[in-house]
């Protein structure tokens, strides 16, 4: 068995049920959405891949796989309609994949946003990015959770 950590995740047997595409793309984005929110903090150890699959007419299909990181970030504070940037290490990632970020709820501001993007092979890039036209703002220090869909 290889070293990485996979999760198999089967909501429920749709082997019967009919669907469309966009409904199931529908699923699969809400399935995998929910899953990043409230499951990343549980058997999964940060920097490890993770592979979540669904039974669908009798064959696993992967809903999503790639490489996760929980990550303490402080960032400065920020000028008006402006935006600060902190690099993670997230081996494996590669320039063009999708990321993806979780931010605590204590680091999150009115009138801001964060993002993230893959900067550099295995670096990830989190942008806090302040909207506010007048007023500096800076997310509280918090644990930032990266998933890098490969």
């Amino acid at each position: 068995m290889n070293t990485n950590t996979y999760l198999i995740l089967s909501i429920w047997n749709l082997e019967n049920m009919s669907r469309t595409e966009s409904q199931w793309a529908a699923w699969a984005y809400a399935a995998f959405a929910l899953f990043f929110m409230i499951g990343f903090a549980y058997s999964i150890k940060p920097n490890k891949r993770l592979k979540i699959e669904t039974r669908l007419n009798g064959t696993w299909e992967t809903v999503a796989s790639g490489l996760r990181s929980n990550k303490s970030l402080t960032f400065p504070t920020t000028a008006a309609s402006s935006y600060s940037d902190l690099t993670i290490t997230v081996t494996g990632a590669a320039t063009g994949d999708v990321c993806s970020v979780g931010v605590p709820l204590a680091a999150q501001v009115a009138n801001t946003s964060c993002t993230c993007f893959v900067s550099a092979a295995d670096t990830v890039t989190v942008r806090f990015t302040n909207n506010d036209p007048s007023l500096s703002a800076g997310p509280a220090p918090g644990i930032f959770k990266i998933f890098v869909i490969k």
